[in-house]
């Protein structure tokens, strides 16, 4: 049985994000209902941020997929936008009235 090697890229590249969010001292948890979103941070309770992982987004399913779960996050927790953090592609997206920016990981870490 073979791996493939984007599977093993997108799981570090969720770790990368999350060691450092960890280091950042910042509160962490996930979103999940009708879909799940990667990274919900709080400060002091309060929902501050929202970030989804996801290594590659040129496949229009995987697009979509991502979109949804960030645009149910936001609307529920009442953010105006809301962060992809991908291997290499950046692009800023108008989902719903909301803004989500992806944002290539060398340039979230920096």
């Amino acid at each position: 049985i073979s791996r493939s090697v984007h599977d093993d890229s997108a799981r570090l590249l969720e770790n990368v994000i999350y060691l450092e969010l960890r280091r950042r001292d910042l509160q962490i948890s996930y979103f999940k209902e009708k879909y799940e979103l990667d990274f919900v941070v709080s400060e002091n309770y309060k929902v501050t941020e929202v970030i989804q992982v996801c290594y590659d987004l040129s496949n229009s399913g995987t697009r979509e997929r991502e979109l949804r779960a960030l645009s149910e996050c936001m609307h529920k927790v009442g953010l105006a936008s809301g962060t992809i953090v991908s291997f290499d592609h950046e692009e800023n997206i108008e989902l719903d009235g909301k803004i989500v920016n992806v944002v290539p990981v060398y340039k979230w870490l920096s």
